[in-house]
């Protein structure tokens, strides 16, 4: 009875996703067809604007690709303990060439730097490994964090630091020859983001930045619950720009009301320790509106599901009312 249960309830998702999928495509069609009259509308001044712009000299087509190349907005960091054939490899997994991109290098000492007096070479480590791509966006676009070979440290979590130390609107791929925690990969984006920009980043938010991602490592894998560790610290700094100035009895009240309303079980040490930062993280030159523009992907937001996903699971309900039903009469 079950898997006659389960198969009318898939047949039906099914035919009903078809349904969703056909009607999608007819209204993307009508629009190409709209878009397509439109561009049939061009005036003739636009098209000779064209012709003019495609008709460079080949000297002058050299000089703009070589420019394209030297002021491309993207640069490599990569570990400075690497040797040339790791290096070369960070290159390839990048999709770079060394003469494309303007490369730099990150030092263990410039990561022990911000994390001085927090945490020691247990944490650190003693080699710069991690290696970073960074490349600007379009204004509002957003953080957008890849990893590869990065094992303690979460694509959520370096962008919640990220933007902690002032880096905005970037695509980041952080990435190692073999795998490490990634610690170093922080350092190595903030310093591809000053170069990329010109613009320093204050240093004191470069230092909460880095014990940030410090203390949601630590936490991650004391509760095994990254997720809900990351989601607890970008709610809890949203609360804390929106209601500041807060105290630290302020500070920790909100992380035990987040960690009751996510379901997140933390020692007294931890909760601790998360105010502690989040007293700092209070301090900073930050804006609640930027922080929210540039991180929205990670935080289960009901509102922020897709139209398809919200009437598939209603029609889910459906379906699963409507087999109960059948199978109550079978039964009688």
């Amino acid at each position: 009875m079950q898997v006659f249960q389960k198969f009318f309830k898939f047949f039906g998702l099914f035919l009903l996703a078809g349904l969703l999928l056909c009607s999608s495509g007819a209204a993307l069609a009508e629009e190409e067809s709209f878009e397509d009259e439109d561009k049939g509308m061009e005036d003739a001044e636009e098209i000779e604007e064209e012709i003019e712009v495609v008709e460079k000299t080949e000297e002058e087509k050299e000089e703009s690709d070589d420019q394209r190349i030297l002021t491309a907005e993207r640069v490599v960091t990569l570990g400075a303990n690497l040797n040339s054939e790791q290096r070369k490899d960070m290159l390839d997994y990048f999709g770079v060439n060394e003469d494309e991109v303007l490369i730099l290098e990150v030092t263990n000492p410039e990561e022990y730097a911000y994390l001085e007096g927090i945490a020691g070479s247990e944490v650190i480590g003693s080699r710069a490994i991690s290696s970073v791509y960074l490349e600007l966006q379009p204004q509002e676009e957003g953080i957008n964090v890849e990893t590869h070979h990065i094992t303690w440290v979460t694509s959520e979590m370096y962008a919640t630091s990220m933007v902690t130390a002032g880096v905005s609107d970037v695509r980041i791929v952080a990435a190692a020859p073999f795998p490490v925690s990634g610690t170093a990969a922080l350092t190595g984006v903030v310093k591809a983001f000053e170069e990329v920009t010109g613009k320093e980043l204050a240093e004191k938010n470069k230092q909460v930045a880095h014990e940030e991602l410090l203390i949601l490592s630590q936490l991650a894998e004391e509760t095994e619950e990254s997720e809900q560790t990351t989601e607890l610290m970008q709610r809890a700094k949203e609360e804390i720009l929106e209601n500041r100035p807060l105290d630290y009895e302020e500070i920790e009240a909100i992380v035990r009301q987040l960690a009751e309303e996510i379901d997140l079980e933390l020692t007294e040490e931890q909760i601790e320790r998360l105010s502690a930062l989040l007293e700092k993280f209070n301090e900073l030159d930050l804006d609640l509106d930027h922080l929210r523009r540039q991180i929205t992907d990670f935080i289960d937001d009901p509102d922020n599901r897709s139209l398809i996903t919200k009437v598939l699971e209603i029609l889910s309900e459906i379906i699963d009312q409507v087999i109960n039903q059948l199978l109550e009469r079978f039964r009688d």
